[in-house]
């Protein structure tokens, strides 16, 4: 057995949302936990005072990054808070879909993927 995060989001490819799935196991897990923190610690200003927003409300940038020790280098991933989702996205990503419709809203992420320049 092999202990795994999975974070389930819309990648923005080509400007259009597409459904995934980020796993994360071995020395990604610390990655997948400052994602979970950085999340946590999000908040909104609202009507009662400051609240966390649901994981969905943002888009979140993954990038790849090296990292080494003295056993070798590996990719790993390097994830920052971009914006706030306008309403139109979140009506966007609100659709029903057919593929990982047993995943509620609640638990999706946006993340926003962008193709390295080629």
């Amino acid at each position: 057995m092999t202990t795994t995060a999975n974070h389930y989001g819309y990648a923005l490819i080509d400007d259009t949302p597409q459904r995934c799935v980020i796993n994360m196991t071995g020395s990604q897990l610390k990655h997948s936990r400052s994602w979970n923190t950085l999340i946590q610690g999000t908040k909104l200003p609202g009507a009662k005072g400051a609240y966390t927003p649901p994981a969905y409300s943002h888009w979140y940038s993954l990038k790849t990054q090296v990292e080494s020790n003295d056993r070798g280098s590996w990719y790993s991933y390097n994830i920052t808070q971009e914006r706030v989702l306008e309403e139109k996205e979140i009506d966007l990503l609100k659709r029903p879909k057919n593929s990982l419709s047993f995943v509620p809203m609640e638990e999706w992420t946006s993340y926003l993927v962008r193709r390295p320049p080629q």
